[in-house]
């Protein structure tokens, strides 16, 4: 499949600020950034309707998630996640709220990313250090020593015929912790 390209992202608005993704971020956030960009309309907010996933590239799908939102109390419903997400979490969220299965989200800087892009309407980044986690250890790979590797998730809101942000979009590169596994000798 031929990969699509859209319009090299300049900056859009975030509050008073300008938004611009840093210049070490990764290919897929890119991708998906450019893409929100060319289908947001010249005023306010894309809708969930306009977002079409073929038009992505196939790597990026396993990093997706999409997150119905809902309003007083603000609270975040899982409606896609990607394989990798899952894999991540060792756990399918499909059709959960991340309050029920995320200890003291309300504390966590998911939720206050989440909030900021809805409250905002407007994209944000973030670099999230992935501290304490165990790791999967594939056969041929040895224990890496490093310190907190670092995921990079994009968070974009789209709105409701009312303007209100009713959908997250989110796209979550996650730190590789494994070898490529055609490499592999079983």
């Amino acid at each position: 499949k031929e990969k699509l390209t859209f319009p090299e992202p300049q900056y859009c608005m975030n509050d008073d600020d300008q938004f611009r993704l840093p210049d070490d971020c990764d290919e897929c956030i890119r991708e998906l950034h450019s893409y929100w960009r060319s289908i947001r309309p010249g005023e306010g907010l894309p809708s969930r309707d306009d977002f079409d996933p073929l038009a992505l590239s196939a790597e990026c799908w396993p990093y997706l998630w999409l997150l119905d939102v809902a309003h007083d109390p603000l609270r975040f419903r899982v409606r896609l996640m990607g394989t990798e997400i899952t894999r991540y979490f060792r756990g399918e969220f499909t059709g959960k709220w991340l309050d029920d299965v995320l200890p003291n989200f309300e504390k966590l800087e998911e939720f206050a990313q989440f909030k900021g892009c809805v409250e905002k309407g407007a994209p944000d980044f973030l670099k999230i250090k992935v501290a304490n986690q165990s790791k999967i250890h594939w056969p041929g790979e040895r224990p890496r020593l490093e310190a907190t590797p670092a995921a990079q998730r994009v968070c974009l809101p789209f709105a409701s015929d009312e303007g209100a942000v009713n959908v997250l979009l989110l796209l979550t590169r996650l730190p590789e912790n494994r070898v490529n596994r055609s490499q592999l000798r079983l």
